[in-house]
């Protein structure tokens, strides 16, 4: 009975006619029998839906319920206010007479008109269905079990179908060699931006740190370059001069345009690092030769130029450059032009200015290839071409209004470096740039596995090592000073109640140290779990963002979890205007611009003195990062003792 009077609107608006007549129970003589038999049991639907509206109604007919309650309530309380339908009061059943005169039911009655509650049997709450209908019911609920296999398996095929564009199987344990490529443009408007741009460019990756760093459009001109040697050297702790090694190489800028640099990280894995090539080296190349996993290997920094003749000649004077014996080439930069129309753009009005014959011709002599090669998708595949372009696709701009999108920044690899190539992907600048970069990691064929476990990278996959119990964070040394403290006063309160042998106390003491440890290790995280607002947690919640504004471009079908960080993410500034996915990339670096400001912040007030300080900072580990300072003599003071 509630299923048909909540479904069914024609049955309520039969009985909107006769809420007049509730007001008084004698007005019941021209009520239809059908009307009737709804009308007598209204108390007992109302009574059982107010104490649980949500339970009984069902689930496609709530909004129904909701909708006329109001009408229904007023009804009920009309004609109970009236001392109708009263216990005595009987409906109308079959075989009796019918009240007021009418004719007897042609059913019968599955109650009397009482407003008490009465709990109904499963023959009475459970309609029996008919074949027909009993075949319907299931045809129903197949084609929706169906639907919603076909909806798993459509996912399962685009995750497929799109698997090697997500990072080449770098599982997160993985460490390679971080190869990096940023258009600066300048270092920024501010010293402030400046400085963010050199702290980033020796930022760890994850997986692992960033062993050389090229950069475009410096600004740096010929006369600036011995300090932004010195800037970059002192963001390691390094000085200029004094037998030091040489951190950064510059191609000066003229005109305060162009300028290229390449940056090497002083504790990466590119050793014994060089200058080559020289006598080419211009505001828009630079090259340097060095050693990786004990192997030789020449990087290349390029700007090409915006003119396609001053673009086209540099290609030429790179391709008469005596190749290397080795054969192993790296050749990364601003390319400011594409080889792929397809691929590489999604504007093409413009297609013939942004191909380059010479830098074809360059790649054949030095039989180079894209670093991005084997991931690229088939083109007549819209959908992964978008994904491709949303990816890949390093610099935005607008045509007309409309967001286009090319792949400028690049990374070519000699045929010999190939195999060294594990994954290529697109980073977030550290400061406000139109160009994002582009970010190469590399693996030695001949020492493929190298994992990083508690903060020791391995050369090969060993056992892992336990996990450091100490020191414990500041979020759980409450937690954990609790459960250390509880567990010893156990360990006393059982020493002193029990009668234990040697042995026994031993055995008992080593228990005890491994469920302090294992106890540690779950208040760490159990306090970590219970920290709100982390850059960890909003990180990862602007990531998940970003792939659900990445789905949404790409017009591919969104799951759940896609359409749920969508929601979540949604207000009134990131609909209004602008590119949504630009926003959150924004969001990002600034995320990591605030969390580098936090780290230096502290790092500066750990090392700062004060009345107050304790010596725990002496007996720490002796850092090694001022070790190039060569001390050429010591001159003691006047008054000090003779010494030898």
């Amino acid at each position: 009975m509630n299923r048909s009077l909540a479904a069914s609107t024609v049955q309520w608006e039969r009985l909107r006619r006769w809420v007049p007549r509730a007001l008084c129970r004698d007005n019941y003589d021209g009520i239809p029998s059908d009307d009737w038999a709804l009308l007598h049991v209204l108390p007992y639907v109302i009574a059982t839906w107010f104490s649980t509206p949500m339970g009984r109604a069902p689930h496609g007919a709530r909004n129904i319920w909701y909708q006329e309650y109001p009408f229904i309530e007023r009804l009920c309380n009309n004609v109970l206010s009236n001392k109708g339908w009263s216990g005595a009061a009987l409906t109308n059943i079959k075989g009796r007479e019918a009240q007021s005169g009418a004719e007897p039911a042609k059913s019968l009655a599955p109650l009397h008109a009482s407003s008490s509650m009465k709990q109904k049997t499963i023959g009475e709450m459970l309609s029996t269905l008919s074949p027909q209908e009993r075949y319907r019911s299931r045809r129903k609920e197949f084609q929706t079990l169906k639907r919603q296999q076909a909806r798993k398996r459509i996912r399962r095929e685009r995750e497929l179908a799109t698997d090697h564009l997500r990072g080449q199987g770098l599982h997160t344990e993985d460490r390679t060699y971080g190869f990096v490529s940023h258009n600066v443009r300048g270092f920024g408007a501010s010293a402030k931006a400046h400085q963010d741009w050199l702290h980033s460019l020796g930022r760890n990756t994850s997986n692992g740190p960033q062993d050389v760093a090229l950069i475009q459009e410096t600004h740096v001109h010929s006369s600036h370059i011995e300090n932004a040697k010195r800037e970059y050297a002192a963001r390691w702790g390094y000085r200029l001069g004094n037998g030091s090694p040489t951190l950064s190489y510059w191609g000066a800028a003229v005109s305060r345009k162009g300028g290229v640099g390449i940056l090497v990280n002083p504790y990466g894995a590119f050793t014994e690092h060089r200058p080559i090539w020289q006598e080419t080296w211009s505001p828009h190349f630079v090259a340097v030769s060095g050693k990786l996993d004990g192997e030789e290997i020449i990087v290349a920094n390029v700007y090409a130029p915006i003119d396609r003749t001053q673009r086209e000649e540099l290609f030429k004077a790179l391709g008469e450059l005596p190749f290397p014996a080795h054969g192993r080439v790296l050749l990364g930069g601003d390319f400011n032009c594409t080889l792929d129309a397809r691929l590489d753009r999604t504007y093409a009005a413009a297609g013939a200015n942004h191909d380059s014959p010479e830098l074809r011709r360059l790649l054949a002599r030095w039989d180079a290839q894209d670093c991005l090669s084997n991931m690229m998708p088939d083109q007549t595949d819209e959908n992964r071409v978008k994904h491709f372009h949303a990816k890949y696709h390093t610099y935005r701009y607008q045509v007309n209004g409309d967001a286009e999108s090319s792949r400028l920044d690049r990374w070519y690899g000699s045929s010999l470096i190939q195999p060294w190539i594990a994954a290529t992907e697109v980073v977030r600048p550290a400061a406000r740039s139109d160009h994002d970069g582009a970010q190469l990691h590399l693996r030695s064929p001949n020492n493929p596995l190298r994992v990083k476990q508690q903060q020791r990278t391995y050369p090969t996959l060993r056992v892992k090592q336990q996990q450091r119990t100490y020191p414990v964070p500041n979020y759980a040394k409450s937690l954990v000073d609790a459960y250390t403290n509880g567990a010893l006063d156990a360990l006393r309160d059982r020493l002193q109640s029990a009668h234990l042998t040697a042995d026994e106390a031993a055995t008992l003491w080593e228990n005890t140290k491994r469920q302090i440890r294992k106890g540690i290790l779950n208040c760490k995280k159990t306090a970590r779990r219970r920290r709100t607002r982390t850059y960890r947690q909003k990180l990862t919640r602007l990531l998940r963002l970003q792939r659900a504004a990445l789905a949404a471009e790409t017009s591919s079908q969104d799951d759940i979890d896609d359409i749920t960080a969508r929601l979540d993410g949604l207000d009134i500034q990131s609909t209004a205007c602008g590119n949504r996915l630009e926003k959150i990339r924004a969001a990002i670096v600034d995320l990591q611009i605030e969390r580098g400001h936090s780290k230096m912040a502290a790092r500066f007030r750990q090392n700062t003195w004060h009345a107050k300080r304790v010596t725990s900072k002496l007996f720490r580990s002796t850092s090694a990062k001022f070790a190039d300072n060569a001390i050429p003599t010591i001159v003691p003071a006047a008054d000090s003792p003779q010494r030898n």
